[in-house]
């Protein structure tokens, strides 16, 4: 199974700042107090300088994204002739942006890539893979012959095909994103020849290790559903079926050498989800190959051909690898002696695992990536995420815990400002910290251990910093995810609010300066927080959040498919519930200064949420600046538009918490 990461959106910059309360005089005038020792804005806001290194299987070529002019290119390396491939980076094309790179074969690699599409008057993200040598050379688009604009969705791979280096399998959905049908596309030329209908409720396609379409999965009615056909190719019949809103996983991984074993994520042994083998035949679970008894496994990390699983991550507090192969496993003690104190996580290695790219991190370091050689026992960096920061006073992350109003244990993260330690808190005459709660996006998803740039600059600006992984997020079992489901303004918003009184309750927030602040599901969480309890804090704010629930479960429903926002509620049928927990419903409960900020290009929640939230706060007579952010979609990328936004934001909080 191949799988790629959305790492860029945008390369335009530009701003366009619309204030609905105050003028741009105003703002601009507004004087800027930082404590002493203050890092500049713009040595947080690069965007990472190397993403996504892989090796090719025979471990001669290096490939990453690296940073150039606002945009990702990829380089290549020669780890043989230790020289540059491609010496100025290969450009992706006018418009585009790389996001994702994988080997195909060692001598053909391929990058995926996006770009801003307008769909019915809103933008839409478009995605094609350009395959290419190493060098760039010999590059073409695939699916071309057949690829037409309309098609938004042409970047899911199937099958590498490791026994041929010409050809892989691609899922794509012409007329329906969410019923693709299987293509073989060659990989020199870009030519497309399809070989396997779509199928009614099948969204994802799996094949064996022996390249036969075996597995379909797909949601039908909020149905969860894996059907299976034999491996001589006989009917499909449905293997496994689950309610979305049920605690019970069985979510397939790949298949096993043996075609009659599958590898799946489940919990049905009660607890956290781990990786088991289910045998088809027999329909049992045969074997667990990891499962930790407090926490879900997070990804799987797979070979350098998408077939072989070599281990796995979880999440405690920080990042935590296992790694199957005994070989693999070795290594990670060596990477562990050689890093004290880091979190490390395995990025590529080679099939004949003689070479591997590790990345190491922590909350006070972004991350530097480097190479392994075992025959030599040596490591090289080859890169950093942000090497201005090197050096710099950066705030370490506390784990905290809290309970619910209904006992629920939350865990949470707290940081300080730099110098700033939890024993401060316990001297009496230690005064409180003014406080940014900053609930994660999702809402399935969850916070650890890490570094964050923007909490990093928060924390270095004076505040305190506070995350929470409140009911719903991912990671600490199925059950504890699905209790946020179509809770979102309700027990979700309620976890939160628990967690800001707990701060209070413990003196490490000044109850007169709590600002509550949050990306995409948590810019949802800011505005229900400024409606719900508007005297508990003194100002919100929010970047691409979601303000009317029904209007963005239509729009969802068209670009991404219902079951993917089925979470949230119904369209139709829970409507009263639904526009009662929509802050753009709610402006009159509002009584705080409100901050948004948007990207214009954003397909993931348009842009749409936050005029319309801020058209009614203004019409309400509420205090609302809008930030329109030219160029930008849901992830801020741009270093133009990372520093705007943290500058606007640094004199809205200075304003109202100062």
């Amino acid at each position: 199974m191949f799988r790629s990461f959305d790492t860029v959106w945008c390369k335009l910059a530009g701003v366009l700042l619309v204030l609905a309360a105050l003028s741009t005089a105003a703002i601009a005038q507004t004087r800027q107090v930082r404590p002493p020792g203050a890092l500049p804005t713009h040595r947080f806001t690069l965007p990472p300088q190397m993403a996504e290194p892989t090796l090719s299987p025979d471990g001669r070529y290096l490939a990453a994204l690296t940073w150039r002019e606002d945009r990702y290119l990829v380089l290549v390396k020669d780890l043989n002739g230790r020289q540059d491939v491609s010496v100025n980076g290969i450009d992706p094309g006018e418009g585009r942006s790389f996001r994702w790179l994988h080997w195909a074969s060692s001598t053909r690699l391929l990058a995926g890539t996006t770009m801003p599409v307008a769909v019915g008057g809103r933008f839409a993200a478009a995605t094609r893979i350009i395959a290419m040598d190493p060098d760039g050379a010999n590059a073409v688009q695939l699916f071309a012959p057949q690829g037409s604009s309309s098609i938004l969705k042409l970047d899911q791979v199937t099958d590498l095909l490791p026994e041929d280096d010409t050809h892989i399998l691609m899922s794509v959905g012409k007329k329906n994103a969410s019923r693709p049908a299987l293509y073989k596309v060659n990989i020199e030329t870009g030519a497309a020849t399809r070989i396997f209908d779509s199928k009614q409720g099948v969204s994802l396609w799996m094949t064996d290790q022996q390249n036969r379409i075996r597995l379909g999965v797909g949601v039908v009615n909020d149905v969860f559903i894996v059907s299976l056909r034999d491996k001589n190719g006989g009917p499909w019949q449905q293997l496994w079926q689950t309610p979305l809103a049920s605690s019970d996983v069985f979510t397939p991984i790949g298949f096993s050498q043996d075609p009659d074993r599958l590898l799946v994520l489940s919990n049905h042994q009660g607890g956290p989800r781990g990786v088991y083998e289910y045998d088809l035949g027999a329909h049992v679970f045969t074997r667990r190959l990891f499962g930790h008894a407090q926490v879900d496994v997070d990804n799987v990390l797979l070979g350098p051909l998408g077939r072989d699983i070599l281990g796995v991550t979880y999440i405690l507090d920080g990042k935590e690898t296992f790694l199957f192969d005994d070989t693999l496993r070795s290594d990670m003690e060596t990477f562990k002696k050689a890093f004290p104190g880091k979190s490390i996580t395995l990025q590529s290695t080679t099939s004949g695992k003689s070479r591997s790219v590790v990345f190491t991190d922590s909350p006070t370091d972004p991350g530097h990536y480097y190479l392994f050689d075992r025959n030599r026992g040596t490591f090289t960096e080859i890169g950093a995420v942000n090497p201005t920061l090197e050096g710099g006073a950066l705030s370490s992350m506390f784990p905290v815990h809290y309970s619910a109003r209904d006992g629920l244990a939350i865990q949470g993260y707290l940081t300080l400002p730099p110098g700033r330690s939890r024993d401060d808190f316990k001297a009496e005459h230690q005064a409180p910290l003014p406080m940014i709660v900053f609930p994660h996006g999702g809402p399935s998803s969850r916070d650890y251990l890490r570094y964050d740039y923007i909490v990093q600059f928060l924390a270095n600006r004076g505040y305190g910093v506070f995350q929470m992984n409140f009911r719903g997020s991912s990671g600490y079992g199925a059950a504890f995810e699905r209790a946020g489901y179509r809770a979102w303004g309700e027990a979700m918003q309620d976890d939160v609010t628990d967690g800001t009184l707990w701060l209070i309750d413990n003196g490490l927030a000044d109850p007169s300066r709590i600002c509550i602040f949050g990306g995409s599901y948590g810019g949802y969480s800011a505005l229900m927080g400024a409606v719900k309890t508007p005297d508990l804090y003194t100002c919100a704010a929010s970047l691409n959040g979601v303000f009317d629930l029904r209007g963005f479960i239509k729009y969802a429903s068209r670009t991404v498919g219902q079951a993917r926002v089925s979470h949230i509620g119904p369209y139709r049928q829970d409507r009263r519930r639904l526009d009662n927990y929509s802050p753009v419903k709610r402006v009159r409960d509002i009584t705080i200064p409100i901050f948004l900020a948007h990207g214009d290009l954003d397909a993931t929640v348009p842009a749409q949420q936050s005029r319309r939230m801020a058209r009614a706060l203004k019409r309400a007579g509420k205090p609302v600046q809008l930030l329109i952010l030219e160029g930008s979609a849901h992830s801020l990328m741009t270093q133009t538009n990372r520093t705007l936004f943290l500058t606007q934001l640094e004199i809205f909080l200075g304003n109202s918490l100062r």
